[in-house]
């Protein structure tokens, strides 16, 4: 088994902070360092994991950092923005019925009807959580 230097340790950090599987993180070390590793070592460097228990601080402060702008990147991602995505639902009903595909516009209705109703459900749950805390 390789030793792995300090570089390949914070790429494995960051690669278990963004929810990158072990097995997936394997293949990217040998492709990033040219290095072989076991998918146990992989595991061995995330500290949500009971393999990496005993890693150092400085990585286990790489991993939260990592982690904690991983998932405020989501923000910046346009399909995980609701509005987005019904605008670009009624982009695509606008399309079917031009071309007069009435297939096509029912299942983009079917879908903005979904993503309206999570939108709501959501909506009503964040004013529940307003008022009981």
């Amino acid at each position: 088994m390789a030793k792995l230097d300090e570089q390949a340790k914070r790429f494995l950090v960051r690669c278990a902070a963004e929810f990158i599987a072990p097995s997936e993180a394997v293949q990217a070390v040998k492709e990033e360092f040219g290095i072989e590793i076991s998918r146990q070592l992989a595991e061995a460097y995330n500290p949500s994991r009971r393999m990496g228990a005993n890693l150092s601080a400085q990585l286990r402060e790489l991993f939260e950092t990592a982690r904690r702008e991983y998932l405020d990147e989501v923000e910046n991602i346009p399909i995980a923005n609701e509005s987005w995505r019904l605008r670009e639902l009624q982009r695509l009903f606008d399309v079917a019925v031009k071309r007069e595909d009435v297939q096509a516009a029912l299942n983009v209705l079917k879908c903005a009807s979904l993503e309206a109703a999570d939108a709501r459900q959501a909506k009503e749950a964040r004013k529940w959580e307003r008022i009981f805390g």
